[in-house]
């Protein structure tokens, strides 16, 4: 069936915006300069920044300099605060430094180590205390498919185990630990696991000194969250396991006391000798490991600056521009230890702070307010930007459009990545006026979400977005992240592109509309006025589709979900998603005079197919992970969803459905993921990043 007036308002509305895009063009662009950006970018990638590590003290120098910035182009901090600061807490764990200890023994000498300083417990260790005799148990590898058992002829029952890290011969790349194999018997999560299943009591791990130096030690991180009670000790069952990793110095020390030597032991192992020949007697420790009750807050801020709008009508109307201010941090070591964060993101910021100044200089202001906003802990799970929603010190109800800006600087083809487009409704029209003057290659990624940076937040809330992007690199979230990298030109074109679409939306009489897309159910819903009221109405049902078989049709206008009445419209994309696999909801539909009840059922809780562990801290660190993203996989059923889409073992799932993933938040991700839908996945497989699409099966019934 046809439904005229939906076509009428969508060529009236397309038709507004390309007549507002074209009269706008080009606008005070001008004032971005290549200059300019390489300006902002060798400031905040600095090694004096440290890397801009969310809790770090340096990344408040980087704050400063924004707010500094905002002030001198002009703009004002939001309206009812005096600062451009927005200060909010993020939450980490803490250990109790009188009973969290480690006492290594020799005869009647000790060696102590101090939490934070020699040593630190794995985020899996119980709490507890345990004191035991203590065994060299090389690499701690049990592999007798590949012709190596660490625990061959050793009793390591109710003892600690010494354990190098990584795997034999790791330096060569070949044999039998190579490539995978190496991931997989190497990680930290694997090494305990191996342990506990020969009934040791616990786990003292050393970074092998043979291929890994200083900067490769001991390195501390605890993760953040927004959430206090997220951080709550969880109940631990079965014996106690203790698991700490320890510097190479105390160790050292500890071994010399008893006799024997580190490297030599090394060397002993990837030289062929067995495990079983290498002991070392007299070893005792003393491990104690307890958590404390609640968590440590750890101050943060976002910046924000506000420029109001002329219109006196439509300066309630507000548009975001952002990006995030933070990246990884560094270590203790020698020679480069910073991870500059150039591309990540100090790029998007100096887009950020240009757009600022060239609309702050406009002899005329936007006829809509623009709020220039950076936010803190994106690398800890998108925090800043969530915690600055949630605090509503802006009126986002009133927000009808958020750009983000994150990794503009590098790129290996002519082609620049926009997204967004898929979820409002005439944004790429704007986007394609923008650029006519410029003539870059956009790849618009229609309904293709892209979850993984600060917009996301911002969609939640039901805000239209627009993300550009050009792309991962071999440096992202690696040392070589560096200012001189980047592509400054090409920055100003992409930022003129911006400039002239946000123009265009300020400036129009209307902006784009928000296209929520329920993929679960196949259907497209957007707000179309009707006799003066914005409805929501199903504009688009897939063929086939979960909600064409449960009798939706285009042009149905939602009344009620579950029962509820659809108030708040921004809301109806969250209550979509709030709809729990396995689950069924009832929709109140109105179609022309007749009101339908139509029941639609979301499919059972999605399977992978897969065997994770966490990513050790080794392998996190090497390759520049958050805390918040990464699982390994140990193994991959064969005929299983993940292993039909070509994942294999040892291949590390960093996102599910655009969200960071990890070993503590893949049970609650899945949960929101049904049986039948199909989720990209990021993957890194070795140094290459891949996006693989996996559509999740139903979990095999289990045999009784």
């Amino acid at each position: 069936m046809n439904y005229p007036w939906r076509t009428l308002v969508c060529l009236l509305t397309l038709t507004a915006i390309a007549q507002a895009a074209n009269n706008s063009l080009p606008g005070d662009s001008g004032q971005i300069t290549a200059d300019e950006l390489r300006g902002h970018v060798g400031y905040l990638a600095a090694d004096d920044l440290n890397g801009r590590d969310s809790g770090g003290g340096e990344i408040r120098e980087a704050e400063a300099y924004i707010a500094n910035a905002f002030e001198r182009f002009g703009l004002a901090p939001l309206p009812g605060h005096d600062s451009f600061f927005l200060p909010f807490h993020l939450y980490r764990s803490n250990f109790d430094k009188k009973t969290t200890n480690l006492t290594l023994s020799i005869g009647k000498e000790d060696v102590v180590g101090e939490v934070g300083q020699q040593f630190r417990p794995f985020d899996f260790s119980d709490n507890g205390r345990v004191d035991a005799e203590v065994v060299f148990a090389g690499y701690g590898v049990s592999a007798p498919d590949l012709g190596y058992d660490d625990y061959a002829k050793i009793d390591v029952e109710g003892k600690i185990v010494l354990l190098l890290r990584h795997v034999p011969n790791e330096s060569s790349g070949e044999g039998s630990f190579a490539a995978g194999a190496a991931t997989r018997y190497g990680a930290f999560a694997t090494k305990a696991q191996v342990a506990v299943e020969h009934g040791a009591a616990g786990m003292i791990l050393v970074t092998d000194p043979l291929n890994h130096g200083p900067n490769d030690d001991l390195r501390i991180g605890r993760r953040l969250t927004l959430d206090r009670g997220s951080l709550s000790a969880g109940q631990q069952s079965g014996p106690t396991f203790l698991a700490v990793h320890a510097n190479q110095s105390i160790i050292g020390d500890w071994l010399q006391k008893a006799g024997a030597d580190l490297s030599e032991l090394q060397t002993a192992l990837d030289s062929g000798k067995k495990t079983h020949k290498l002991t070392v007697n007299g070893l005792r420790a003393s491990i104690g490991v307890q958590r404390v009750e609640g968590a440590e807050a750890v101050p943060a801020r976002n910046v924000a600056g506000f420029l109001e709008g002329s219109d006196e009508d439509l300066k309630n109307e507000w548009i975001v521009i952002g990006g995030h201010h933070d990246h990884i941090g560094g270590y203790h070591g020698e020679g480069d230890t910073i991870f500059n964060g150039a591309d990540d993101n100090a790029s998007g910021i100096s887009g950020v702070l240009e757009l600022a100044q060239a609309f702050a200089s406009r002899e005329q202001r936007p006829r809509r307010s623009i709020l220039f906003a950076t936010f803190s802990a994106e690398e800890k799970g998108l925090l800043g930007s969530r915690a600055m929603v949630e605090q509503e010190h802006f009126p986002v109800h009133r927000t009808v459009f958020m750009f983000n800006l994150d990794m503009i600087g590098r790129t290996d083809s002519d082609q620049i990545q926009v997204y967004g487009d898929g979820y409002a409704r005439g944004l790429r029209e704007i986007v394609d006026a923008a650029n006519e003057p410029v003539g870059l290659e956009l790849t618009y990624a229609g309904t293709e979400y892209a979850g993984n940076s600060d917009h996301a937040s911002f969609y939640q809330a039901g805000v239209p977005f627009m993300f550009f992007f050009t792309g991962l690199h071999d440096d992202y979230h690696q040392l070589g992240d560096h200012a001189d990298k980047l592509d400054y030109d090409r920055m100003q074109q992409i930022l003129t592109v911006g400039f002239n679409t946000i123009e265009t939306m300020a400036d129009a009489d209307m902006t784009p509309a928000m296209i929520h897309v329920v993929d679960w159910l196949g259907i497209q819903i957007e707000l179309v006025d009707r006799d003066g009221f914005d409805v929501p109405v199903v504009t688009h049902v897939a063929d086939e589709s979960r909600g064409y078989q449960s009798g939706l049709r285009s042009g149905d206008v939602l009344t009620a979900l579950d029962r509820r009445p659809v108030a708040e419209t921004r809301s109806v994309g969250k209550g979509f998603r709030d709809v729990q696999p396995g689950s069924e909801v009832e929709l109140s539909v109105r179609r022309g005079e007749a009101t339908h009840t139509i029941a639609v059922e979301r499919a059972k809780t999605g399977y992978m197919g897969v065997f994770p562990t966490p990513v050790d801290e080794d392998r996190r660190s090497e390759l520049g992970l958050p805390d918040n993203e990464g699982i390994l996989l140990r193994s991959v059923v064969a005929d299983g969803p993940c292993g039909k889409a070509g994942l294999v073992a040892g291949d590390i799932i960093l996102r599910v459905d655009g969200r960071p993933i990890s070993a503590s938040s893949l049970s609650s991700i899945l949960s929101q993921i049904g049986a039948g839908e199909t989720v990209d996945m990021l993957v890194l497989r070795e140094s290459e990043r891949l996006t693989i699409p996996v559509t999740l099966g139903e979990r095999p019934g289990r045999r009784r």
